[in-house]
């Protein structure tokens, strides 16, 4: 299928002679000749991103080779954001995000994947981690920046794994500093609560009421907040590649195109080679014989096909054989030979059995010299 994506991208867009190496874009764009800078111009997201062209002929080259960079440097960064993506949320319950990449990475191509329901599960997952999960998480998280090398500055990949590192190290500090107050807890008593003077019920369902109030929210629960929300401000800006000027020339998304190769029909398949056998056979005897025509040139298969065509559910061997026989006879001759009977109903029998093997024809029991039809129509 890859292969038959890369065929039709080629060869049914014109502007796809932009899909090539970044590097190689300063040597292609000067290049085009204004029928190829027109053809790109008239693409539809061209056309949505400057509806009214204006400019020199100079000018739109030097436009298209900024919009593809872009496009370059946008498959790349969203490629490591995604992986990132991808390692803090695996083996997360009920995979929100997918088990594999290729999940995330799909649904990344079709919505924007802040908007998506995987994406809201996710933020409320991260609100009930715990410090531990979240501390390794993140870790897992900054792992796909440490391959970046140059290219984490030039797409613009450094602030997001900045962030992270800065929430890994706070929760660090927030982990180390939960051990040293587990730590005095156990050297001093906590402070017993005033209880006042309670003379009923009423009254000491309303001081626990007061004391649920006043609970204080931790530092952590107030970071796992922020992080949830770094997560959704940063993927929120991500938009997927349809949504960017250009984008047909390196991403291919017609599907209809490949169900045709994909997801054939074989009735219409059949119908189109037995009633025009010229079509895949290439000889001159059948060329100028029409879709309904009959001629003791065709092949034996394809006679039968068109005799049976005009019949009913039921079809008579004996009355469709005579028919096939008549056909055979040539212009001119009066008779048959034995031999020639016999070799007529001995094509005519095979044919027959190739339209069952077909699935065309089906024996049937109410009848024992007829066939059941299993076509309709003309077809």
């Amino acid at each position: 299928m890859l292969k038959m994506c890369i065929f039709e991208h080629y060869y049914s867009n014109s502007a796809s002679i932009l899909c090539c190496r970044q590097e190689e874009l300063r040597s292609v764009v000067p290049a085009l000749s204004r029928d190829e800078i027109q053809a790109v111009t008239t693409l539809p997201s061209y056309q949505r991103y400057l509806p009214e062209n204006k400019m020199s002929l100079e000018k739109t080259s030097k436009k298209i080779l900024s919009l593809v960079q872009d496009l370059h440097n946008h498959h790349r960064s969203s490629l490591v954001l995604l992986q990132a993506l991808g390692e803090f949320s695996k083996k997360l319950p009920g995979s929100p995000l997918g088990n594999h990449f290729r999940e995330l990475y799909i649904s990344y191509l079709e919505f924007p994947l802040s908007e998506t329901e995987g994406f809201a599960k996710l933020g409320k997952l991260i609100r009930v981690m715990s410090i531990d999960e979240l501390q390794k998480r993140l870790g897992s998280a900054l792992v796909p920046f440490e391959t970046q090398g140059k290219q984490l500055f030039e797409t613009g990949l450094q602030k997001f794994r900045d962030g992270l590192t800065s929430y890994k190290k706070r929760l660090d500090d927030i982990a180390g500093q939960k051990i040293e107050d587990a730590e005095m807890d156990e050297i001093h008593e906590a402070a017993p609560l005033d209880w006042g003077e309670l003379r009923s019920r009423s009254q000491f369902r309303e001081k626990l009421k007061d004391l649920t109030k006043t609970k204080k929210v931790s530092p952590f629960e107030l970071l796992r907040e922020e992080i949830a929300g770094y997560f959704r401000e940063v993927f929120s800006e991500l938009c997927p590649p349809s949504q960017l000027p250009l984008h047909e020339v390196l991403y291919y998304d017609d599907a209809p195109s490949l169900k045709q190769y994909f997801v054939p029909s074989p009735r219409s398949v059949l119908h189109s080679a037995l009633s025009k056998p010229h079509t895949y056979l290439k000889c001159e005897c059948c060329q100028s014989i029409g879709v309904a025509e009959m001629s003791p040139s065709l092949p034996d298969l394809s006679l039968s096909y068109k005799l049976h065509l005009e019949s009913g559910k039921l079809i008579n061997l004996y009355d469709m054989m005579q028919a096939f026989r008549g056909v055979k006879v040539t212009t001119g001759q009066k008779k048959l030979s034995a031999e020639e009977e016999k070799l007529v109903e001995a094509q005519f029998f095979r044919s027959v059995a190739e339209l069952q093997l077909l699935g065309l024809v089906k024996s049937t029991q109410r009848k024992t010299d007829h066939v059941a039809r299993m076509t309709w129509g003309c077809c």
